[in-house]
């Protein structure tokens, strides 16, 4: 027969909507029991934080030039014309 320790602490996932409901899934043997929650956000998956900066990128207004436009301005602004 295996006999388990109580549990004193356990880390969770959860989700809030827009509403303020927080939803998780938890092991049976928490269910009817008393526990303080305690909020920590997780830091958004450095994936989507680059692709948020691309998105941001992308709404910005300026012109477009090619490559070879810039690499001009360069040796324009350096004086190798």
């Amino acid at each position: 027969m295996t006999h388990f320790q109580p549990l004193d602490h356990l880390t969770l996932n959860a989700k809030i909507d827009d509403q303020g409901v927080l939803t998780a899934q938890l092991p049976d043997s928490l269910r009817g029991q008393s526990v303080t929650v305690i909020v920590q956000l997780t830091p958004p998956h450095p994936q989507e934080t680059l692709l948020d900066v691309f998105a941001q990128a992308d709404r910005l207004t300026f012109p477009r030039r090619q490559h070879t436009e810039i690499l001009d301005e360069l040796h324009t602004l350096r004086g190798n014309t």
